[in-house]
Protein backbone atom coordinates (compact mmCIF):
# COMPACT_ATOMS: atom_id res chain seq x y z
CA UNK A 1 0.00 0.00 0.00
CA UNK A 2 1.27 3.63 -1.34
CA UNK A 3 -1.36 5.57 0.69
CA UNK A 4 -4.56 5.97 2.42
CA UNK A 5 -7.07 8.75 2.80
CA UNK A 6 -10.35 9.09 4.46
CA UNK A 7 -13.39 11.42 3.84
CA UNK A 8 -11.69 13.29 0.50
CA UNK A 9 -13.72 14.72 -2.61
CA UNK A 10 -10.85 14.50 -4.36
CA UNK A 11 -7.00 12.79 -4.19
CA UNK A 12 -4.05 12.86 -6.38
CA UNK A 13 -0.76 11.10 -5.54
CA UNK A 14 2.73 11.04 -7.05
CA UNK A 15 4.96 8.25 -7.04
CA UNK A 16 7.85 7.16 -9.02
CA UNK A 17 8.46 3.82 -11.16
CA UNK A 18 11.28 2.57 -12.29
CA UNK A 19 9.70 -0.73 -14.15
CA UNK A 20 6.07 -1.29 -15.54
CA UNK A 21 3.87 -1.54 -12.81
CA UNK A 22 0.65 -2.19 -11.72
CA UNK A 23 -1.36 0.17 -9.85
CA UNK A 24 -5.06 -0.33 -7.56
CA UNK A 25 -7.14 1.84 -6.51
CA UNK A 26 -9.64 0.84 -4.14
CA UNK A 27 -12.58 3.51 -2.94
CA UNK A 28 -15.59 2.93 -0.92
CA UNK A 29 -18.65 5.30 -1.63
CA UNK A 30 -21.76 4.87 0.40
CA UNK A 31 -20.65 1.64 1.66
CA UNK A 32 -20.21 0.45 -2.10
CA UNK A 33 -16.15 -0.73 -3.02
CA UNK A 34 -14.91 -0.33 -6.33
CA UNK A 35 -11.36 -1.59 -7.54
CA UNK A 36 -9.39 -0.32 -10.47
CA UNK A 37 -6.60 -1.52 -11.83
CA UNK A 38 -4.38 0.09 -14.08
CA UNK A 39 -1.03 -0.86 -15.70
CA UNK A 40 1.60 1.96 -15.59
CA UNK A 41 4.67 1.37 -18.85
CA UNK A 42 7.97 2.58 -17.63
CA UNK A 43 9.76 4.15 -20.58
CA UNK A 44 12.85 4.85 -20.33
CA UNK A 45 14.51 8.22 -21.30
CA UNK A 46 16.36 8.28 -25.05
CA UNK A 47 19.81 9.85 -25.97
CA UNK A 48 20.12 12.57 -27.98
CA UNK A 49 23.64 13.77 -28.84
CA UNK A 50 26.22 14.32 -32.01
CA UNK A 51 29.48 12.93 -31.72
CA UNK A 52 31.96 10.49 -33.65
CA UNK A 53 30.43 7.12 -32.10
CA UNK A 54 27.71 6.28 -29.78
CA UNK A 55 29.81 5.56 -26.89
CA UNK A 56 29.83 9.84 -26.37
CA UNK A 57 26.00 10.22 -26.08
CA UNK A 58 25.31 7.36 -23.54
CA UNK A 59 25.82 9.23 -20.64
CA UNK A 60 24.12 11.36 -18.20
CA UNK A 61 24.45 14.92 -20.16
CA UNK A 62 22.89 13.60 -23.20
CA UNK A 63 19.26 11.93 -21.67
CA UNK A 64 16.48 13.06 -22.80
CA UNK A 65 13.16 12.59 -20.27
CA UNK A 66 10.00 11.09 -21.73
CA UNK A 67 7.25 12.82 -20.36
CA UNK A 68 4.58 12.16 -23.78
CA UNK A 69 6.19 10.32 -26.27
CA UNK A 70 9.47 11.70 -27.98
CA UNK A 71 7.83 13.97 -29.91
CA UNK A 72 9.80 17.21 -29.17
CA UNK A 73 12.83 19.46 -30.58
CA UNK A 74 15.98 19.98 -29.10
CA UNK A 75 19.44 22.15 -29.19
CA UNK A 76 22.25 19.80 -30.23
CA UNK A 77 26.03 21.01 -30.49
CA UNK A 78 28.26 19.69 -32.93
CA UNK A 79 31.93 19.67 -33.44
CA UNK A 80 33.06 19.64 -37.43
CA UNK A 81 32.44 16.29 -38.97
CA UNK A 82 30.49 14.91 -36.42
CA UNK A 83 27.48 12.73 -36.51
CA UNK A 84 23.91 12.68 -34.84
CA UNK A 85 22.66 10.04 -32.41
CA UNK A 86 19.53 9.03 -31.31
CA UNK A 87 19.76 6.13 -28.87
CA UNK A 88 16.33 4.16 -27.57
CA UNK A 89 15.77 1.20 -25.38
CA UNK A 90 14.38 -1.22 -27.56
CA UNK A 91 10.69 -0.85 -25.84
CA UNK A 92 10.87 2.17 -26.95
CA UNK A 93 12.00 1.51 -31.00
CA UNK A 94 8.58 1.92 -32.37
CA UNK A 95 8.21 5.53 -30.68
CA UNK A 96 11.21 6.83 -32.60
CA UNK A 97 9.71 7.88 -36.13
CA UNK A 98 11.89 10.40 -37.81
CA UNK A 99 14.12 13.31 -36.89
CA UNK A 100 14.75 17.07 -38.59
CA UNK A 101 16.88 19.59 -39.21
CA UNK A 102 15.41 22.99 -41.00
CA UNK A 103 12.65 20.60 -41.96
CA UNK A 104 14.28 18.33 -43.52
CA UNK A 105 13.93 14.64 -42.38
CA UNK A 106 17.62 13.28 -41.50
CA UNK A 107 18.38 9.76 -42.81
CA UNK A 108 20.00 7.15 -40.34
CA UNK A 109 21.16 4.00 -40.35
CA UNK A 110 19.99 1.39 -37.29
CA UNK A 111 22.43 -0.77 -35.30
CA UNK A 112 21.22 -2.85 -32.24
CA UNK A 113 23.68 -3.19 -29.27
CA UNK A 114 23.85 -4.85 -26.16
CA UNK A 115 24.87 -3.24 -22.90
CA UNK A 116 24.56 -5.47 -19.84
CA UNK A 117 21.68 -7.77 -21.02
CA UNK A 118 19.90 -4.48 -22.06
CA UNK A 119 19.09 -3.61 -25.83
CA UNK A 120 19.22 -0.59 -27.60
CA UNK A 121 18.75 0.94 -30.89
CA UNK A 122 21.24 3.05 -32.10
CA UNK A 123 20.24 5.33 -34.67
CA UNK A 124 23.35 7.40 -36.63
CA UNK A 125 22.97 9.53 -39.13
CA UNK A 126 24.15 8.76 -42.38
CA UNK A 127 25.46 12.66 -42.90
CA UNK A 128 27.91 14.48 -40.77
CA UNK A 129 27.57 18.16 -39.93
CA UNK A 130 29.35 21.03 -39.67
CA UNK A 131 30.73 22.83 -35.96
CA UNK A 132 27.53 24.78 -34.53
CA UNK A 133 24.26 24.16 -32.63
CA UNK A 134 21.40 22.76 -34.58
CA UNK A 135 17.65 22.44 -33.28
CA UNK A 136 16.47 18.66 -33.93
CA UNK A 137 13.29 17.88 -34.19
CA UNK A 138 12.16 14.46 -33.31
CA UNK A 139 8.92 12.62 -34.60
CA UNK A 140 7.59 16.06 -36.04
Amino acid sequence: MLTEVENIDYFEYDVNINETSVLMCKAKILGVEYTKMKTITHYNSFWLGAGSNYEEIMNVQHVIPITNGMKGNYDVSFNQGDHLFVIVGNSLREGFHRADMNGMEIPFTEEEINIDGNVYKVFTSNNTYRQGNYNIDINS
